[in-house]
């Protein structure tokens, strides 16, 4: 749903493909980007759809490496999407970041195989990958 300003109404919008809540979720342009999280029965998910506001559209996207709930997703560039700490499935908060690579607006996305675990490994291994 969203308020529209001018009318003072709210409008009814596309569900999610996956309900969730506590999920990662970031915006790149008129793109909404949505990560892992959990279901109604508790259940940790780690499907990532994308939202098209323009088009008021959802599309299912590759599967997360990792299913978390509570971790930050940080876009970069418009190519690159962070997906930062969380709590796995175990109940355990994890210091790892996991880099998203866009290939394109189509919808082909690419993990980064190799996880970096620990914040201060980070800012290394991004300046690798990105080249």
């Amino acid at each position: 749903m969203r308020i529209n300003l001018e009318t003072a109404k709210a409008e009814q919008k596309s569900p999610m493909r996956v309900a969730r809540g506590s999920h990662g979720i970031c915006c790149i342009g008129f793109m909404i980007y949505v990560c892992s999280g959990k279901k109604s029965d508790q259940n940790l998910i780690s499907s990532f759809e994308r939202y098209d506001v323009l088009e008021d559209k959802w599309e299912m996207l590759q599967e997360c490496q990792h299913a978390s709930v509570r971790s930050l997703l940080i876009p970069f560039e418009k190519k690159f999407i962070y997906k930062v700490g969380g709590v796995n499935i175990s109940s355990k908060i994890t210091d790892s970041v996991v880099t998203i690579r866009l290939l394109s607006f189509s919808g082909e996305i690419q993990h980064f195989q190799k996880r970096v675990d620990g914040y201060r490994n980070f800012f290394e291994y991004h300046h690798r990958a990105a080249q």
